[in-house]
């Protein structure tokens, strides 16, 4: 990212996100460290394309994929194969192909990506090394 709004130490983080539950862990960890940030919700942001500066030291992009509501028959599809699995928690992805207009179910996660309790559940917070990841790129050190 060109610095052409000021040395990084400066400039502040943004983080783009669609849903608050994909912004709260690491928004937690940037306040706990009093780490200076921009919520940027997604519905709510606008770009101008003649805006010759940046004003942030790093955007943090926490939009899924998946953040759009999935059609019935995609929900319907999903709900059988988590059965046929066995899955009773977990995350599924899949595109749909401009060419005939077909889901096709690309991953299958029996615990999916997205864990609300992340120390309780897989037993360690990863969002201390995604903070530390984000300061590191961003050039900011505490």
């Amino acid at each position: 990212m060109s610095d052409l709004g000021g040395s990084n130490q400066d400039r502040r983080i943004a983080v783009f996100y669609e849903h608050p539950a994909r912004f709260e862990p690491p928004s937690a960890e940037l306040e706990r460290r009093g780490v200076a940030y921009d919520r940027l919700l997604a519905y709510e942001h606008c770009f101008d394309p003649a805006q010759h500066w940046n004003p942030y030291a790093l955007l943090v992009n926490r939009m899924s994929p998946s953040a759009d509501t999935p059609p019935p028959h995609v929900v319907e599809a999903v709900k059988r194969i988590t059965a046929a699995a066995h899955i009773e928690v977990g995350g599924v992805e899949y595109l749909v192909n401009s060419r005939d207009g077909n889901p096709y179910f690309s991953d299958i996660n029996a615990l999916s990506n997205f864990v609300a309790d992340a120390p309780t559940g897989v037993g360690f917070d990863p969002f201390l090394s995604l903070v530390d990841y984000i300061l590191a790129r961003a050039g900011l050190t505490l």
